[in-house]
């Protein structure tokens, strides 16, 4: 009986969600993983233009010399 009872009000708590939370929860997926990109791309373009620089520095050098 007590058994009985308490799948009852799991299955009636569970009739009781809405699809808000699906969308809310997709759109901060979308919106984590686009802050993820964002300063992956920050670092890397920042590793690139420091590689750049001293490539550019050591040619400078070499020819110097």
């Amino acid at each position: 009986m007590v058994i009985q009872y308490s799948l009852q009000k799991v299955i009636s708590v569970r009739k009781n969600y809405s699809w808000t939370g699906y969308l809310i929860s997709g759109f901060t997926i979308v919106w984590i993983a686009n802050v993820y990109m964002s300063l992956y791309n920050l670092i890397r373009i920042d590793l690139k233009k420091e590689k750049i620089e001293a490539e550019k520095e050591a040619g400078t050098q070499r020819s110097g010399e």
